[in-house]
Parts: C-alpha cells; structure tokens; sequence
C-alpha cells in the first residue's frame, strides 16, 4: 500500500444525466509521484469523472476529498486554488492572442497594477521549453497547427504549478515530447 496520501480522491461518486446513469459508485485516489490511467470505451464516464474532479460539473452522489478535506463537490476555482489542473479534449485558447497571453490567460503577474509582460514573457519561455514547443511566442495561436496548440494548452495548464495534471484525449505525441519538471 502506498503510504502517501491523496491528493485528490473521488469516494462513491454517481452522476447521471436525464435519468442515465453515468458514473456508478466511482472512486479513485490520485497520490503524488505517480501517473495515473482512467482507461475504457467511449461512453464509459472518463469525461464526466475528470469534469467532476476539475469542478466543472458537481456529483449527483459521492464526495470529492482535495488535500484529505472533504467536498460535496468542488467548483472551479476550488479545483484551481487546490491545484488540479485539466487540459480538456476541446482546447481553452483565444485565438487572435498570443501563444504567450494565451500561457497566462486568467493568472497574468502584475507589475504596478498593469500586466507584467516580460515576466510573461520569460514563463512563458520557459514552458514552451518544457513542453517542446519552439518559436516566436508573440504568434497568435490561430496560426499554429492543432498539434502545437496542443502544447500552448499543456503549457497554459503548467504556468499555474498544478499538483495534479489530469488529461482528457490529449494524444499521446504531445504528451511524450514533455520534459517533464521534477
């Protein structure tokens, strides 16, 4: 048995939509230092599972514990501030932004009340190492193929120091070209 805790844990959770059931009675426990896999058909619930652990849908039954503290549900931002990061099948991006504002959208650094784009900037950089993605980061993302989008959304999810990375159906090439931080 792993002696670490969960960070993130799902106990007994249900959800159905218009009378059908989804989710029956799923738990999970997702402990630090380790990857985990929610494997199965399409339909089977993966999708509704990862958008309850993210906040973006709330559990018919069951409970969500972040940190060993016990939710009925979590929104959101909950799921943010608890550092859950999700890089969904149906990318988050702005196209006419930059590769770079798109990195920060919603957590941009301030400098004297304004927008800090040099720090931005270096974070951005930064993370576009990380994950393999190499180029002028004032592009906007409309010019990039989906594959490297892909990437700006990995990265958009590590700018904010996740605890928890959860993909949805990202594919396995943009996934792989991580260099992962330790």
């Amino acid at each position: 048995m792993d002696d670490k805790a969960a960070i993130l844990a799902a106990r007994d959770v249900s959800k159905s939509f218009f009378g059908n059931p989804v989710l029956r009675g799923v738990s999970i426990d997702l402990r630090p230092g380790r990857v985990h896999a929610l494997m199965g058909e399409n339909g089977a619930g993966k999708s509704t599972l990862i958008n309850i652990l993210s906040g973006s849908l709330a559990p018919d039954g069951g409970r969500i514990e972040v940190g060993g503290r016990e939710l009925r549900a979590l929104s959101p931002a909950d799921a943010r501030a608890a550092g859950i990061a999700v890089v969904h099948q149906e990318l988050s991006l702005v196209s006419n932004l930059s590769i770079a504002e798109n990195i920060g959208l919603g957590a941009y650094q301030r400098r004297f009340g304004r927008v800090d784009y040099r720090a931005l900037a270096m974070r951005a950089a930064e993370l576009c190492d990380i994950v393999g993605l190499a180029g002028d980061l004032s592009r906007p993302v409309r010019d990039l193929p989906l594959g490297q989008r892909q990437l700006v959304e990995i990265a958009k999810a590590l700018y904010r120091n996740p605890r928890v990375f959860i993909f949805d159906e990202t594919s396995r090439s943009s996934i792989s070209r991580i260099a992962w931080p330790r």
